[in-house]
């Protein structure tokens, strides 16, 4: 064998290496992507867990099998049953519904805490003797606009039914009324459940709002 066929021979082996060694790579890389390569499939579900980690913004009227529900009531703008996620904390279903109102007790609500499924949260409303109390300190506070206007403030859950009938368009039976209703259902949330009371109408309404506290 000449010099030449020795080189051709050579060269024809390490180009026969060279394309075995390509195709162990690509069979390696394709084996080592398919172990420890993250799939498509992690994208949606970690979108998914990203959305259950809130709470439904708005009441549910229809339950759905496999969901977890709670039910929160008192002195927040909107009570009802809200969607939760399996590790739902307390905070969350109070800004689900809205937040507190002015006149809410959260001394005893601790907004770390669990929200179990099928449970219950009232947040309770202000005493009466709290009211009074934050009432004459804003009163000895106020600025000379607000003592000017000389509004007359009514608050509707703890009034008896002679300050009630403070209110424009409220006499004492109106007022006995809206104490039999506060009796019967429990404090208003809202101005709006002034409307539930026999007697009271838009009009009426409009004319006492600004006076209304809760």
């Amino acid at each position: 064998m000449n010099e030449r066929s020795k080189i051709a021979l050579l060269v024809a082996g390490a180009l026969l290496c060279i394309g075995a060694a390509g195709v162990m790579v690509r069979s390696f890389q394709g084996d080592w992507h398919d172990q420890y390569a993250p799939t498509t499939v992690a994208g949606p579900a970690l979108s998914l867990n990203a959305q259950q980690r809130g709470v439904s913004p708005e009441p549910v009227t229809k339950i759905e099998e496999g969901k977890q529900y709670a039910y929160i009531d008192g002195a927040v703008q909107r009570k009802g049953l809200y969607e939760i996620p399996p590790n739902g904390r307390v905070q969350q279903l109070i800004e689900a519904a809205g937040g507190t109102l002015p006149d809410a007790d959260i001394s005893d609500i601790n907004p770390a805490a669990p929200v179990k499924d099928g449970e219950r949260i009232t947040v309770k409303f202000l005493s009466r003797e709290t009211l009074q109390s934050n009432a004459s300190e804003r009163r000895s506070k106020k600025t000379y606009s607000d003592a000017s206007s000389g509004t007359d403030y009514v608050f509707i859950n703890t009034a008896d039914e002679e300050e009630l009938q403070r209110l424009p368009g409220v006499g004492a039976v109106i007022a006995e009324r809206i104490a039999e209703y506060r009796k019967t259902h429990g404090p208003f949330s809202s101005v709006e459940d002034l409307l539930k009371v026999r007697g009271i109408g838009e009009k009426n309404l409009q004319k006492m709002r600004k006076q209304l506290r809760f």
